[in-house]
């Protein structure tokens, strides 16, 4: 199975870190893509039937959260009433000001580190200023290297002007925990702090201070958070770092990809370069390649081509599956028939790609297109990217298939099949997606599911989701459900989760997982605010500060 190493840490739900997501049990959680190898370390799995997972699942839960649309699809009117009822609609500004800064601001003393994690991060997120004071001390005397990181997050989350001079103070440190100073870099990002972070970037005179690893961290980081603030100024120093020989290649990785976040099409043509330099750095082609899906219009049929050609054919198997991806972003009929004649002809590993790819792109064939594939797969994770791209493109001929397909509960195929099912609205399916969610041992499959059930019955899912958090034996399984709460944000939800931290009969874990589900109801965001800023990282971007941060709720 090819590497990767950031894309494999950012599936929320898959390990505790900094108050988003949750640690699993000894040897991961059976049937998950996802574990542990250490922070900031790549692993691979095996599901129970002993199905290899495949690359472009990283991708997918990387970068899912836009197709998915989960707390706007719960507030629209249910398929199984059609009606939209009042009680799911609420006043979140009123929630946080009312109950949750309150109750996390309280968590910030709390015995157990991962409460006071969970606690520092939600803070961040709902732009609670009034606990800055609090997270400053927690930032200075805090014996827990964890809960000072999250507190450094959680002020960078807050997008706070004020905090500029004290964020960059801590950059500056050489003294301070390069994991520390790097969240630092992430919230001048936020702030659009070009200047700052062109001169992290270039380094010169040795500006950064620390050692040689740490200075080559913040930098890596400086090229994201240069693309998040998205400054005209910008675009030709990033090009430069990308094109830099000296720099290091995960900085130049960065620097590629974080140029497709600024839209200036005055960069394509070096990147149309590097991406066909077949001499130059994995790392560096594949951020060019990932920039590609923003600067190149579904008109310009000549480059299209182009990268069609080179997703075919690279020696590369990650710049061929991320080209591929950039098909899919740009859309219009030239990309979706660069597909269709690569799906034909591609290597095993890459199908799944293809058929995401398919789906995300818009054209009116696509769906036909994955039928007749459909039909023709034999692997369950094939059949499982099949599925998702016959949601994507909106195909709902495929539903009964799908449906039918999905009785077989293949544990690699059932959680994307519910998922897809969901998307489609097929409220036909929700006896058997009920009768899967209910009775699975396993977290993943009971996670994809609960997420199913919201796509098909909205609002009229939360009732469900809370009897299987009362019900629910395991703590695993539990953190599956209050992960799906927090995602769907629910008001009704609240008080069952903040039962939960309160219980201090409860594992550690398992409250933490509660509080950060609290703390992604509280926010504002229809995206996540880091997921929607991890959206289109360079997965072959070895970055024990990215990988970190994006792992967050």
């Amino acid at each position: 199975m090819r590497r990767i190493a950031l894309g494999l840490l950012l599936l929320a739900g898959a390990a505790l870190a900094h108050g988003g997501v949750f640690r699993p049990p000894p040897g991961g959680l059976p049937g998950d893509p996802f574990t542990p190898g250490g922070r900031g370390g790549p692993a691979t799995a095996r599901s129970r039937g002993g199905f290899p997972f495949s690359p472009w699942q990283a991708w997918w839960f990387q970068n899912r959260e836009p197709y998915l649309r989960l707390r706007q699809r719960v507030l629209e009117r249910t398929v199984v009433t059609g009606e939209r009822t009042g009680k799911d609609l609420f006043d979140r500004a009123a929630l946080r000001t009312g109950t949750l800064i309150p109750l996390m601001t309280g968590m910030l003393r709390d015995e157990d580190e991962e409460l006071r994690t969970s606690a520092a991060v939600a803070l961040g997120k709902y732009g609670a200023k009034e606990a800055i004071p609090v997270l400053l001390d927690l930032l200075r005397s805090d014996k827990s290297r964890q809960v000072r990181e999250a507190s450094m997050l959680g002020l960078a989350l807050m997008r706070d002007a004020a905090l500029a001079p004290r964020l960059r103070s801590i950059v500056l440190d050489g003294k301070e925990h390069t994991r520390v100073r790097g969240f630092g870099v992430l919230g001048l990002g936020f702030l659009g702090d070009g200047d700052f972070l062109l001169r992290l970037l270039s380094d010169g005179e040795g500006a950064i201070g620390g050692s040689r690893p740490s200075v080559e961290e913040l930098r890596t980081a400086a090229a994201t958070a240069l693309g998040w603030a998205r400054l005209p100024s910008t675009v030709l120093p990033l090009l430069g770092a990308a094109l830099d020989p000296e720099l290091s290649e995960p900085a130049r990785g960065s620097a590629a990809a974080s140029l497709g976040r600024l839209a200036n099409p005055l960069a394509l043509p070096d990147l149309l370069a590097l991406v066909g330099d077949g001499d130059a750095k994995r790392v560096v082609r594949c951020g060019a390649a990932i920039a590609c899906g923003t600067l190149v219009g579904a008109g310009e049929e000549g480059v299209i081509d182009l990268l069609g050609r080179k997703a075919h054919r690279d020696r590369d198997g990650g710049v061929r599956t991320l080209l591929v991806m950039s098909l899919g972003r740009i859309g219009g009929e030239r990309a979706a028939t660069q597909l269709a004649m690569g799906l034909s002809a591609c290597d095993q590993e890459d199908r799944g790609f293809y058929h995401l790819a398919l789906g995300i792109s818009g054209h009116a064939d696509a769906g036909s297109v994955l039928m007749e594939e459909f039909e023709r797969l034999k692997n369950p994770s094939d059949r499982a990217a099949c599925a998702l791209g016959l949601a994507l493109a909106g195909h709902k001929a495929a539903a009964p298939m799908l449906r039918d397909r999905l009785k077989e509960e293949n544990p690699a195929f059932a959680p994307h099949a519910m998922v897809a099912l969901g998307i489609l609205d097929d409220a036909a399916s929700i006896p058997t997606v009920e009768k899967i969610v209910r009775e699975a041992n396993d977290p993943v499959i009971q996670r994809e599911g609960t997420i199913a059930l919201a796509l098909l019955k909205r609002g009229g899912a939360i009732d469900d989701l809370l009897g299987l958090l009362r019900e629910s034996k395991t703590t695993w399984n539990r953190a599956a459900v209050a992960w799906a709460l927090g995602l769907i944000g629910t008001e009704r939800a609240v008080a069952p989760l903040v039962a939960i931290v309160r219980d201090k009969g409860r594992q550690g874990e398992e409250r933490a997982i509660a509080l950060a589900a609290l703390g992604r109801i509280g926010d504002g965001e229809d995206v996540p605010l880091l997921a929607a800023f991890g959206l289109g990282l360079n997965p072959y971007v070895i970055s024990d500060v990215l990988a970190e941060a994006f792992s967050i709720l």
